[in-house]
């Protein structure tokens, strides 16, 4: 799982955030989800929303945007969400990596109050079946809940030694009983 829990301030329109991760089991899916707490609105607003964020999701040079779907999994085409805070990609076929880019659209109003700033927006941003790719590599247990007979998988992702074959990974137990 890879997070991103209002960690992230946007403090005018047309700021945005990116980063690119890999696929943990390219065999599943991936899925991103982005949800904001937006300002409210006043009663008498055509439009609810405040502070406009984008999903954009390339994959392999293909574009997805937010909540664009068809039998549960996105699609490509269709235009950006304006008129929900929470927004989401579902790739079923991960080949390679997927850059992932939040966008702010329009920050209009006080998405985080008693910051002393009057436009901001920060946001939540999480990711399952995905890790962000670096040197020191990452280790993700493919099946953690087990029975004593099933076999553990274990998933490895590290750039440095992409193209070196199989690579052993040794699991050692504390020799309690959990």
């Amino acid at each position: 799982l890879y997070s991103v829990d209002q960690t992230q301030l946007f403090t005018q329109s047309g700021n945005s955030f990116q980063v690119t991760l890999n696929p943990v089991d390219p065999t599943k899916p991936v899925k991103i989800s982005l949800a904001w707490t937006d300002p409210p609105a006043l009663p008498s607003a055509s439009r609810a929303l405040i502070n406009d964020l984008d999903l954009v999701v390339e994959q392999s040079g293909v574009t997805y945007y937010g909540n664009q779907f068809s039998n549960g999994y996105s699609i490509t085409g269709g235009s950006r969400d304006n008129l929900n805070n929470l927004e989401a990609v579902y790739l079923q076929n991960t080949g390679g990596s997927v850059t992932i880019t939040i966008n702010a659209t329009s920050i209009a109003g006080d998405g985080v109050p008693g910051n002393g700033s009057s436009l901001d927006q920060d946001f939540a941003l999480f990711v399952s079946n995905a890790v962000e790719q670096g040197p020191a590599g990452t280790i993700a247990i493919i099946n953690p809940q087990l029975s004593c007979s099933d076999n553990l998988e274990v998933r490895l992702a590290d750039s440095d030694l992409q193209g070196a074959g199989s690579v052993s990974v040794t699991i050692t137990t504390d020799g309690g009983d959990s």
